[in-house]
């Protein structure tokens, strides 16, 4: 399908008439809809590997009947196939089980949010995507002859969400989003390689930067060169935004995520106005906060976005909410319903997200009150300690246990990088780490759903190589 402004107005129409064939006054019947184009290339071992454009859109019915759910999807756009998708709906409806806390959104004000569409990414060219991924893998390798791009994607992504409802919502958007990513290592004359180093610039608009993407890339590769062992201590670590936007950010949605809360497998069940992190830290859920990531004027449901605060000087305040979880535990809707969630998910893994899945909760833009340090104030206090720019493994669910290996750490003595960390290991739990923190930094950074600045915690178990 060709994804221009008439295409889109057609498949509405096509859905609004579905959606209004519904004669039951039973059945409730949402349609999440989207079209998008994509348009990429990829790196791998210091050349373009892959280079592509794909089209896409497709549509979503959840129906309810009598507190039952079933969900189908399509992406034949035809009238034909949209009336045979929404009576799959139904009948997966009719077999499930129910749930009285089943409800679609009704209409509200949508808010005003900037940034959301910049005209230039539908108009980038192949040619110009090529362009922007040489220049990054030609900055990356010119700061140091020894670095080498060993992968990275250029991604422009635009196109149009909508979704309607029988409860009366009918909105739709237009939205544009870049993602450069480069990830690089250092190949020395002694055929030694270092660990992997990467860089990531998350925006809504055509402007990214390969060139200071390839030179942060190409810097943190040097800087990794002939890393040491160290003995396991514990002692204070800085989380770069990088390190803190992954595992420990995870462990703090799976706490808020109001579906966890209401099946009681959630951390902090019955903890609001609790006590919960360290007084420093007051995080926030942005669905309006200008040009972000994951801005939206509506959530994957239809309600309109808002700023929610979650977290006020370690107070939990509330958590995250779609129309059912917020029915179930008689909470306001944080309109944080969404199909594109974050993390490893064996459902998305098979059968993908966007209009193919139902809703979840998750964040829209969660962002972290930033401090007034730098990185070096926050270093400047150590006595012993690592600075973790980035770090690989999972959370545990639940406990919020972190296990992880360091790819890109340096130790710290009385406030000075010493030198690289080679191998070795964090563990301790997320939510103890953040009753400990003793330090927050102004360096915020955007990753997909999050923005962080560097994080100081005190009593981390570092486990020596």
């Amino acid at each position: 399908m060709n994804i221009m402004d008439e295409s889109w107005k057609t498949l509405r129409m096509l859905i609004k008439k579905t959606v209004n064939q519904n004669d039951e006054t039973a059945v409730h019947i949402e349609a999440f809809y989207t079209a998008q184009q994509k348009i990429y290339a990829t790196i791998r071992n210091s050349q373009i590997n892959a280079k592509n454009s794909i089209a896409d859109a497709g549509v979503g019915f959840r129906i309810m009947v009598e507190d039952r759910m079933g969900f189908a999807s399509t992406n034949h756009m035809t009238e034909e196939s949209l009336r045979k998708t929404c009576k799959r709906a139904l009948s997966m409806a009719r077999a499930s089980s129910q749930d009285s806390h089943c409800v679609f959104p009704v209409p509200g004000s949508l808010p005003s949010v900037k940034g959301l569409y910049d005209p230039a990414v539908p108009a980038i060219s192949m040619e110009e995507v090529v362009d922007v991924t040489q220049r990054s893998i030609h900055a990356a390798e010119s700061h140091d002859q020894r670095v080498k791009a060993k992968g990275g994607r250029v991604n422009y992504t635009w196109g149009w969400r909508g979704i309607l409802n029988t409860e009366g919502v009918d909105v739709q958007e237009k939205t544009t989003s870049t993602a450069l990513t480069l990830h690089g290592v250092g190949e020395l004359p002694d055929g030694t390689v270092t660990g992997i180093c990467s860089d990531y610039q998350f925006s809504r608009q055509a402007s990214g930067n390969p060139e200071e993407l390839g030179e942060t890339v190409g810097k943190k590769v040097v800087d990794m060169i002939n890393p040491q062992k160290l003995p396991g201590f514990c002692g204070t670590v800085v989380f770069g935004p990088e390190a803190g936007s992954y595992q420990l950010t995870d462990a703090l949605i799976d706490a808020l995520s109001g579906e966890n809360v209401q099946s009681d497998r959630s951390a902090w069940t019955n903890s609001t106005g609790d006590q919960v992190a360290s007084p420093l830290i007051t995080l926030t859920d942005e669905g309006t906060h200008s040009h972000g990531y994951s801005s939206r004027t509506f959530d994957d449901e239809g309600a309109p976005s808002q700023k929610t605060v979650l977290i006020h000087q370690g107070i939990l305040h509330t958590y995250l909410h779609t129309a059912s979880t917020s029915q179930a535990l008689a909470l306001s809707n944080t309109a944080n319903a969404s199909r594109y969630t974050g993390g490893f998910d064996i459902t998305h893994s098979i059968i993908g997200e966007g209009y193919r899945t139902v809703p979840r909760v998750y964040p829209s833009n969660l962002v972290f009150t930033p401090g007034t340090s730098s990185r070096e104030d926050l270093l400047s206090e150590i006595s012993r300690g690592i600075l973790v720019e980035s770090m690989d493994g999972f959370v545990q669910p639940g406990s919020g246990v972190i296990s992880a290996r360091l790819s890109q750490a340096y130790y710290v003595e009385k406030g000075d990088i010493i030198c690289p960390v080679k191998g070795g290991m964090i563990s301790g739990t997320a939510f103890q780490w953040i009753q400990s923190l003793s330090g927050i930094g102004k360096d915020m950074k955007m990753f997909g759903n999050v923005i962080i600045p560097s994080l100081r915690v005190e009593h981390v178990n570092f486990v020596g190589a």
